[in-house]
């Protein structure tokens, strides 16, 4: 709890922060997306690689379909903000920042695993972690070519996308980050022990430093207006993709007497909100960051109203 709070508090006083910095010097303004491409390529990428490397084969065998599970949930979640997008959305970039929010949650080891340790233990921790094991590769290859199709405001051809995020370092090198760091976890090398504190450092430099780049740019009268977009992407998050997590472990047969563990951190994981990550993109391809930021705040927010239901599912 402490160390969720302490994350928590980073985030958004690291958002104040910047919003106080531009309020008074307004200039850096132009500053906040080159902070986010040095954060990207300078904390996060070898964070990633870190992270990666703590992968073992066995894990790596036994908790594939519930990683499997998370693109399929995440997927169908894109889709349908795709479709909502076309209605609730003013103009291109604003799209671009819908779909994308749309498409990447906050699963893995964040919220969703923090829920899922605070009702499940270290078991719901360690199956949390692995259900967002293919997130990240999803995001720079899946989610970027979405970002990019809508950056500056134009469509792109999808094979045009494709071929620029590969060439692009901000994908390149946190791909190539994925596969060194699993080459090396699963070929059994173990991580040296003195590399987990730069691993904590390196998580904490991102939040922070990924939350004062939105903060010096975020405009709070602006963002104020744009609840219709808000209150769209919750049935995206907070039912089409829970039902979606549904209909896939009743497929696969986990219920709370066969394979409780993946049933309730399937459901638990695939009620999360916007990601952090979802804002990145946003400023990263220049689509409208005002709202992948503005949905980001509400729907991390609206999580609150569905702690009742993480509890009665995981006391199934």
């Amino acid at each position: 709890m402490k160390e969720f709070l302490l994350f928590s508090s980073l985030i958004y006083g690291s958002l104040a922060v910047g919003w106080l910095i531009r309020r008074v010097f307004p200039s850096v303004e132009k500053h906040s997306r080159l902070i986010s491409r040095i954060t990207l390529l300078a904390a996060e990428t070898p964070l990633i690689l870190l992270v990666y490397w703590g992968v073992d084969a066995p894990a790596f065998r036994a908790y594939m379909p519930i990683a499997l599970v998370a693109m399929v949930v995440l997927s169908v979640s894109g889709a349908v903000g795709y479709l909502v997008s076309r209605r609730a959305c003013r103009d291109q970039a604003a799209r671009g920042a819908f779909v994308v929010s749309s498409m990447f949650s906050n699963v893995g080891s964040t919220m969703g695993g923090f829920l899922c340790l605070l009702y499940l233990g270290d078991e719901g921790l360690i199956a949390s972690q692995f259900f967002g094991l293919l997130a990240i590769p999803y995001y720079f290859t899946v989610v970027f070519t979405v970002a990019r199709r809508f950056a500056g405001g134009q469509r792109r051809g999808v094979w045009e996308a494709v071929r620029a995020n590969f060439g692009d370092p901000m994908a390149a090198l946190p791909l190539i980050a994925i596969v060194v760091g699993l080459t090396l976890g699963t070929s059994g090398v173990t991580m040296p022990e003195f590399l987990e504190l730069p691993r904590r450092v390196l998580v904490f430099t991102a939040v922070i430093l990924f939350a004062l780049s939105f903060g010096l740019t975020a405009q709070i009268r602006v963002m104020l207006r744009r609840f219709r977009e808000y209150f769209a992407m919750l049935p995206v998050k907070f039912v089409v993709a829970p039902l979606t997590g549904l209909v896939i472990v009743l497929v696969l047969g986990y219920s709370p007497t066969s394979n409780p563990l993946l049933f309730k951190v399937i459901l638990i994981q695939s009620m999360m909100p916007v990601a952090i990550w979802a804002v990145v993109a946003a400023k990263l391809f220049r689509l409208d960051d005002h709202l992948a930021l503005g949905l980001w705040i509400f729907t991390t927010l609206s999580v609150s109203a569905l702690v009742p239901l993480v509890g009665w599912i995981a006391a199934l």
